[in-house]
């Protein structure tokens, strides 16, 4: 029994960090546009959520974690408006595949995951100076694992 568990969970965690590797710059390039439009779809969507659920205004539903720390609230709230506003809202969707085309034409970033490549992407585009030192950061990690 204990033999089929080690497995079943060894085939489980090989299938997921497979899953995990298999989106970046390698894996975008074999997907259609269809792919790519409903992923950044999901990214932006999942970026909307991540504010919702990290202001902690909106966490009083639950009463272990809400704190009513209204310094804490604003610095949370113009911290996630200023990036979000400064990097991704008002692009066309269109734009950040485009953008995502382009940046994984270049063969050193073939291995950075698509996340991980759209906030490079996007703090290039605003020519953010830290974003060259941590597209190389990006490109000596992930080309270890290739």
């Amino acid at each position: 029994m204990r033999l089929i568990l080690t497995l079943v969970c060894a085939l489980l965690l090989t299938a997921s960090s497979a899953l995990a590797q298999e989106r970046d710059g390698a894996y975008w390039n074999q997907q259609n546009d269809i792919w790519k439009y409903a992923y950044l779809t999901g990214v932006l969507d999942g970026v909307v959520t991540g504010g919702d659920f990290s202001q902690p205004v909106l966490s009083r539903g639950s009463v272990a974690l809400y704190k009513p720390d209204q310094p804490c609230v604003e610095k949370t709230r113009t911290t996630y408006e200023y990036n979000t506003s400064r990097y991704f809202f008002g692009l066309s969707l269109k734009e950040f595949v485009e953008g995502m085309d382009a940046f994984y034409k270049d063969p050193a970033n073939k291995h950075i995951p698509v996340n991980k490549a759209l906030r490079v992407w996007a703090m290039q585009r605003k020519h953010v100076p830290e974003a060259a030192e941590i597209l190389e950061e990006l490109r000596k990690e992930w080309a270890a694992g290739s």
